[in-house]
């Protein structure tokens, strides 16, 4: 039969004291982090399963229940006989996030966020952007960059959020030319002009051999190749007539973003810029 814990995850008995299990006290600290940060109880659970970091007896199911116990336990922040793992502060704001995604469960615009989240990433990393609880600020959502390296950080609220989505959408709504794509970029017609003027130039002078104008003739096919941007037609019309049949909304279309967006590049001044599913940015 396997041991129960007699302590909190991330404590241990030496000498007939309570102290901290380094490790484990790690993998508290990287909860409370991330949970904060926007990841839920249980996709951190998952994450935590998927990686077999030990919870007890050497087992490595997490799951939603054990995410939460941790969170919810005041004694890591030092109470009793206990020493501090994670700071009050971090706690707190911990508790604040439960209690507003609590709320937020019961309010339809809820959902829409959570689409919003899951393609959100970062313009400065490209890494994905998790949502943060900022309590004590006026407004009260950030977005935090999830690379670590990555110092990007967002205020801006749930609404507005939404609000300059739906713009971008709208102006593509009231501009469908932007929906028009360029195959080559600029730099490639100048390599393949380049490429084509020197063939000119070599079967004008008649001195050159089948090898040189066969390499030359091959570069510029490969530049060309390179430069395309292979995009499935039938995504690209899909979008098209998503678009043509839309009309401007002040509202989140919530239909529209999920047939259309592929990611919601979020800048750091709360600029928004939408990637389309035919790699499109707008």
């Amino acid at each position: 039969m396997k041991k129960k814990r007699a302590l909190p995850y991330g404590y241990t008995m030496s000498n007939g004291k309570i102290v901290i299990d380094e490790k484990e006290a790690e993998v508290i600290r990287q909860i409370f982090h991330d949970y904060r940060c926007g990841m839920t109880m249980s996709e951190l659970a998952t994450r935590l399963t998927n990686h077999s970091v030990p919870y007890c007896e050497k087992r490595v199911d997490w799951n939603k229940s054990v995410i939460a116990r941790i969170i919810d336990n005041e004694k890591y922040t030092g109470l009793g006989d206990y020493l501090p793992i994670v700071g009050i502060k971090d706690y707190r704001e911990a508790q604040v996030c439960k209690t507003e995604r609590t709320k937020k469960q019961t309010v339809k615009d809820d959902s829409n966020i959570g689409m919003i989240r899951a393609k959100t990433v970062c313009k400065v990393c490209g890494e994905r952007m998790m949502l943060h609880c900022e309590p004590r600020n006026r407004i009260p959502v950030s977005w935090a960059c999830s690379n670590p390296s990555c110092k990007c950080k967002v205020l801006i609220s749930d609404e507005l959020m939404q609000l300059r989505i739906q713009e971008r959408m709208n102006l593509i709504t009231d501009n469908l030319s932007l929906l028009e794509t360029e195959k080559e970029c600029l730099s490639d017609k100048a390599e393949t002009t380049k490429d084509t003027a020197e063939i000119r130039r070599l079967c004008d002078t008649n001195n050159y051999t089948e090898e040189q104008l066969l390499e030359k003739i091959l570069s510029m096919a490969q530049t060309r190749y390179n430069s395309l941007q292979y995009t499935p037609v039938e995504i690209s019309t899909e979008i098209g007539m998503a678009y043509e049949k839309a009309i401007p909304q002040e509202t989140f279309n919530s239909e529209l973003f999920l047939r259309t967006v592929e990611q919601v590049i979020l800048a750091e001044d709360g600029n928004i810029t939408l990637k389309l599913k035919n790699n499109i940015i707008i």
